[in-house]
């Protein structure tokens, strides 16, 4: 099919806290071309809530089909939110790392959560609850990747290009090579003792990656720090000159007392 040509690039779907009043999230995607070229190919490339779309099937075999996600109220031109194929695409929730707390207050959307296949997460492992907790949310899931800090181990130079888009520990020293091949081991031996009641554990694909070479690689593009409130300063310095004189209130109280005994 020609349409098939046409497809986008699996992408990462990144979130992050929301600056906004009222918002508690925003997703870093950009609405994917096909979206927008015309309305031939939204109707190709749009997933449909219709029942009766026979055609959906057909369409998904041959591409990447994307649906509405992370709506949150509305805007003047519709809908908020963010399109993502749950197929091809992956989720990162950026900046939670509780997996319990964080499916309990919607880390995925209702909507997504079902079908997701791809979810990247900002930990270096899962302890059984954790990994209980989240195949019973995602019951699709096919890929988790683990997102770790570089941050210990960047002092060792370099980091080294992915292999096979996975992190690449070559040339670290021994004891950091030893720590983490440990996550990997701890838990491949989780997903064996678990596999038995949850078979689908079997075909999970699991991957580590360092957070930053996952943002080069993948073109996430972050938003910029916020910008500084100048009038925060000036509160902070008020408060310093305030706290200041109470205690120099309370010091010459202190010294007149000590006077008259």
């Amino acid at each position: 099919m020609i349409w098939a040509f046409a497809s986008p690039e699996p992408a990462f779907v990144a979130q992050v806290k929301s600056r906004k009043v009222g918002r508690r999230y925003h997703q870093l995607r950009e609405i994917p071309a096909v979206l927008h070229t015309c309305r031939e190919s939204r109707n190709e490339f749009l997933e449909t809530d219709d029942p009766n779309d026979i055609s959906l099937q057909r369409r998904r075999l041959a591409h990447p089909v994307y649906k509405l996600h992370f709506r949150e109220g509305s805007t003047r031109n519709g809908l908020r939110g963010r399109f993502m194929s749950s197929d091809t695409d992956t989720f990162w929730p950026l900046e939670i790392d509780t997996i319990g707390h964080a499916f309990a207050n919607h880390f995925v959307n209702p909507s997504l959560s079902p079908v997701l296949r791809h979810l990247t997460i900002t930990r270096c492992s899962l302890d059984e609850w954790e990994l209980k907790s989240l195949i019973d949310k995602v019951p699709t899931l096919g890929t988790l990747t683990f997102a770790l800090s570089a941050s210990y181990y960047s002092r060792f130079g370099s980091l080294l290009p992915e292999i096979n888009g996975e992190l690449n520990i070559n040339g670290f020293p021994t004891v950091w090579q030893n720590h983490l091949q440990s996550y990997r081991s701890k838990f491949n031996t989780l997903l064996k003792k678990m596999a038995p009641k949850y078979p689908k554990l079997n075909t999970l694909k699991v991957k580590w990656r360092f957070q930053d070479q996952i943002i080069a690689n993948e073109g996430i593009k972050l938003l910029p720090p916020p910008e500084e409130d100048p009038f925060k300063e000036l509160d902070r310095e008020m408060n310093r000159i305030s706290r200041r004189k109470i205690k120099e209130k309370r010091e010459r109280k202190q010294a007149k007392d000590r006077s008259s005994l």
